[in-house]
């Protein structure tokens, strides 16, 4: 199984309930949106209404890279808030750990840079490719939290390690294919939100931006799911905690 960049654009559209679906998840940036309107984009009600939002659309996500990997149909899951819920705080926490674990190592790096200007090179070439493996590595766990959505694996670093050696290729193609997806709707989003922002008013265009941001985390997912699946073909499966 090779990896599509077309299939993961293209997958939610298969459901024939995706225009509800995703319309719950963008009316769920409404009560930020309405607050930033009224209230001042910079508001902590405001900022706090839009964070909680992305949070539990990012549980929506995660349940959509599980239904891909275990070929569920429909690809977009019901709007189970109690699941989606769930699966958004496991997802985060996962998410916070991981940070946490990589966060010294680039405070190392950047801090050389701060010594002496010389070492600025230096640091960007340790830089660069910590990041590169920090986000491989972490999307890697997260594939295998998607996997039964049980948390405990996606701290399993056994066998994320195991899977990383088999699928480096399979996981390096989700961050190419992301970034290239971050761009194309980057691309879209902004254009979009500047129109509606001159147009209208500049939250109108910062609600494009989440739309389009949903739209993104759709097919990073997807393209997630997609390089888990491509390696689990060459990797045992029993490893793993039963659903």
């Amino acid at each position: 199984m090779s990896i599509s960049f077309k299939k993961a654009m293209l997958s939610p559209y298969r459901d024939e309930k995706w225009k509800t679906k995703v319309g719950i998840a963008i009316l769920l940036y409404v009560p930020g949106f309405i607050a930033a309107l009224t209230l001042g984009v910079n508001n902590p009600a405001a900022l706090i209404l839009t964070f909680i939002a992305s949070v539990i659309i990012g549980g929506f996500t995660t349940v959509f890279g599980h239904k891909e990997i275990n070929n569920e149909e429909p690809p977009l899951p019901d709007w189970d808030f109690g699941q989606i819920i769930t699966v958004a705080l496991k997802s985060w926490l996962i998410g916070i750990v991981y940070f946490l674990m990589f966060l010294p190592l680039f405070i190392i790096v950047f801090a050389i840079s701060g010594v002496d200007r010389s070492y600025f090179i230096i640091s960007l070439l340790f830089s660069v490719p910590l990041f590169i493996f920090a986000f491989i590595f972490i999307g890697v766990a997260q594939s295998l939290f998607m996997k039964n959505l049980v948390m405990a694996d996606a701290f399993n670093f056994k066998v994320a390690v195991s899977y990383l050696k088999t699928g480096i290729s399979n996981y390096g193609m989700y961050l190419v294919f992301s970034i290239l997806a971050g761009i194309i709707y980057g691309l879209a989003g902004g254009v979009l939100a500047g129109a509606f922002t001159k147009i209208i008013n500049p939250q109108v265009g910062n609600l494009i931006n989440n739309v389009t941001n949903i739209l993104l985390a759709l097919t990073t997912v997807n393209l997630l799911a997609q390089a888990y699946k491509s390696t689990t073909e060459k990797h045992p499966k029993e490893h793993l905690s039963e659903a």
